[in-house]
Parts: structure tokens; sequence; C-alpha cells
């Protein structure tokens, strides 16, 4: 299981609770804002199940452009996103692999892990246009 669902656990998290923040809106908006700068490892599900992969290479390019490191993980079943590493695409191949190959359920298959560098000089125009992640 992982580390949040196990019984040993459950005290830290519950002690933890009053850090938890709910923020509505779109995953990438969050960590592109000046909020979300804080935030350095994200895990995004299968959020990129539901857009076309040029959507998936613009966000992805998008994140790429945050003056502050971000490691990002998700999970595919239907789409093969980040298939490769690219410019826009800092896939960790062997990363992703080694968490593909551990014994989970099936939903959790296809894992990805990114990580972003950070750049020293955030692109303000990325960053100001919003993103959506939901197919139109």
């Amino acid at each position: 299981l992982p580390p949040c669902y196990q019984a040993a656990n459950h005290q830290l998290l519950r002690q933890r609770l009053g850090r938890l923040r709910l923020v509505a809106g779109e995953a990438s908006e969050f960590l592109l804002s000046a909020a979300g700068q804080s935030i350095t490892k994200a895990s995004l599900s299968n959020i990129f199940e539901y857009v076309s992969p040029d959507e998936f290479e613009r966000v992805s390019f998008s994140l790429a452009t945050r003056p502050t490191p971000l490691r990002l993980v998700f999970w595919n079943l239907l789409q093969a996103q980040a298939t490769r590493r690219t410019a826009a695409v800092p896939l960790l191949p062997a990363t992703s692999a080694a968490l593909g190959a551990q014994d989970a359920c099936f939903f959790f298959g296809g894992v990805r892990v990114l990580e972003y560098a950070g750049s020293s000089v955030a692109a303000a125009s990325s960053a100001s246009q919003p993103l959506a992640l939901s197919a139109a």
C-alpha cells in the first residue's frame, strides 16, 4: 500500500491534517502560480488521460518554465503520454519503469515520473496564460 494508506502512518497524517489546503482550479495553473512555487512534488493521478498529446506537451512545456524545480508523477492507462524524454517532457525513464514494475493494481500502470529542473528565467507569457487540462 502507498504510505498514505498504511496504518503505521495514520497518526502522523492525522497530526498533519491541519496543513492541508484545498485549492479549486486547474492543477497546472496552480503549479505555475506564485503560490504553487512552494510545491516541489506533485502526483497528478491520471489527469493526463483526458487530454490530447499536443495539450499534454503544451502543459509540460509550461511547467518547464517554472522558476523552481518540480518532480511530477502520473499514470495513464488509455493514452501513452510521455513515452520518451524530450525538451518539453523531462521523463525519468528508469524511475518510471521501477515504479511501474512494483506490484500494484492495474490502475497504477503506465507510471511516468517527470523532473523539471526549474528555470532561472520564468517565461512570464506562459505563466500568465491559463492552462486547461480538459479536452475541448
